[in-house]
């Protein structure tokens, strides 16, 4: 069955136009500004994992899809694709006046273009087979085992050539899947998935990515200008072919401390930021619109690797005495009270996951069962009692966390001494497991419930290896359908707090905020990328 992807380009095409020239015909074809954080580390799609490359990244290439604001799949470098009955196979049609942008061999300032060569489906096989190659040492690798032969490729030393990746011809892509996948095609449009050139590739001799000269781009920006520990300049590609135009002229991307950033938005010298509750609460401008998210998680975890947090029922015992409202009054600013683990920036293509109804979590506050769990585990430990323990928190949410060792102690009578520790004191203690409990944060590097989950098979602070939880994860992994994911991801999330490895407190609020004037940027709220193809600026 062919899946169309035009009409949705058209209609997302006829609101950039409209919104460009609804009377001020000057929005268009302007230079937006934002900070980056340090230089991107690599612009090699397969490698890259620092949020400044895939940034970078996510502008100068473009992957077989791409994503828009509102989360529905449109056109990249495929005009179209084609679905198997079974779901097993996908045959991706690729446009034929694709090409490769040099910074050097292809000269926009005088249209000089002598490097003419056509991005094809070889560079995409030739892409996946470097990502799931062990050698190439991508972090991605894993996410790709859905592709057939994926994982005895990276794993087992199956040849390359056996990766269920197969360019036909130039134009014309087919990927063959282990299962079914309900993300496969939100995989495409990831960095990871950017198409690479053999053969430039292969010349560069282990610089590809690196700097300006040994970068390529496909997609509707090219790298300009690198000044290393500076500025990363991109600008609108003159090769660039897609049925949507490119609207923005590029972007400033300047290397600034957080501290930096604040006084470039306060001096109204850039257009975009993405800002914690305490900055945006120093944020005097007045000429920004915001939108705030939910991207992490705070939570307390029990240090599994002593005796009485090894056993579940106590763990359970503390979760289940957490009365939620009692401490609501005491969240930190910007922050919202939950008992869940993935936060509402995760969506399911275009909708949040903490608005689907399969996603509710129970209330699991019983102060009865509490202390039978308690009891439980003592006696499983032959103990009679817990002695004072030790909580370790950032000083400045010491209040909050006092309600709750309160209601510890009179639900369970066991005290916990709370200690608030300076920023590099609370990071040494988190590292060298030096507490019984600590709030922890957790926050998705991902684009769904899955990816967020998945960071509690081996976190550092917070881990659940039960068989029953990486099921539920598999599950999700090889989910046939949309709603078969989302069902595996809400059975992990339930199994994972049942737990209570992990027992979540609030989401905490970040804000993109945008000069006024400046729209259509395409914000993925859980990775914090941005693409700036669409953008417009009044002023």
């Amino acid at each position: 069955m062919k899946r169309r992807i035009i009409c949705l380009l058209l209609c997302v095409c006829i609101s950039v136009m409209l919104a460009g020239c609804g009377g001020s015909g000057d929005a268009t074809g302007k230079l937006m500004s934002y900070s980056l954080t340090d230089d991107p580390q690599s612009l090699d799609p397969q490698v890259a994992s620092d949020y400044n490359s895939m940034l970078v990244i996510q502008n100068i290439y473009e992957g077989l899809l791409t994503k828009e604001e509102d989360g529905k799949l449109s056109e990249g470098v495929a005009t179209s694709y084609d679905v198997s009955d079974d779901k097993m196979t996908y045959t991706f049609h690729l446009r034929s006046d694709a090409k490769w942008m040099h910074r050097y061999k292809n000269d926009p300032e005088d249209g000089t273009e002598s490097y003419n060569t056509p991005v094809t489906a070889y560079d995409f096989q030739f892409a996946f087979r470097r990502l799931l190659n062990p050698n190439t040492n991508s972090p991605f690798a894993a996410n790709f085992y859905c592709i057939k032969n994926a994982k005895a490729v990276h794993e087992n030393g199956l040849s390359v050539d056996q990766l269920g990746v197969v360019a036909e011809n130039d134009t014309t892509l087919t990927v063959y899947l282990e299962a079914p996948n309900a993300m496969f095609l939100e995989l495409m449009t990831t960095t990871p998935a950017m198409p690479c050139n053999e053969t430039f590739f292969n010349e560069t001799k282990g610089r590809y990515g690196l700097d300006l000269e040994h970068t390529l781009s496909n997609g509707p920006f090219y790298m300009k200008e690198w000044s290393v520990e500076h500025y990363v300049r991109i600008r609108q590609n003159p090769v660039y072919q897609s049925a949507l135009p490119t609207v923005a002229s590029g972007a400033n991307l300047t290397i600034r401390t957080s501290e930096e950033a604040l006084e470039a938005l306060n001096s109204d010298t850039i257009d975009i930021g993405i800002l914690t509750a305490k900055e945006y609460s120093q944020l005097s401008s007045k000429d920004f619109v915001s939108k705030d998210f939910e991207n992490t998680v705070w939570g307390l975890a029990f240090n599994t690797e002593r005796p009485e947090w090894s056993n579940q029922d106590i763990r359970m015992a503390f979760m289940m005495s957490i009365d939620r409202s009692q401490y609501e009054s005491y969240l930190p600013e910007s922050t919202v009270n939950t008992n869940a683990v993935v936060p509402s920036s995760v969506k399911i293509l275009d909708q949040s996951y903490r608005d689907l109804p399969e996603s509710a979590i129970p209330n699991y506050y019983n102060i009865e069962q509490a202390r039978q769990h308690l009891q439980n585990g003592l006696a499983q430990l032959n103990l009679s009692d817990i002695n004072q323990k030790e909580l370790i928190v950032p000083e400045e949410v010491e209040t909050l966390v006092q309600q709750i060792s309160q209601q510890w102690q009179s639900n369970l009578g066991v005290y916990f001494k709370i200690t608030g520790l300076s920023d590099k004191e609370y990071q040494q203690a988190l590292k060298t497991k030096n507490y019984d409990c600590a709030l922890i944060s957790v926050t998705n590097t991902g684009s769904s419930p899955e990816d967020m989950l998945s960071q509690f098979l081996d976190g550092e602070q917070v881990q659940d290896s039960s068989p029953a939880f990486v099921q539920a994860m598999n599950q999700a992994e090889s989910a046939v359908s949309v709603d078969d994911m989302v069902s595996a991801c809400q059975q992990a999330e339930q199994i994972l707090l049942s737990g209570s490895v992990f027992l979540p407190l609030y989401f905490q609020k970040e804000y993109f905020v945008t000069r006024t004037g400046v729209d259509h940027l395409v914000f993925d709220s859980a990775g914090r990328l941005i693409q700036f193809k669409y953008a417009t600026k009044q002023k």
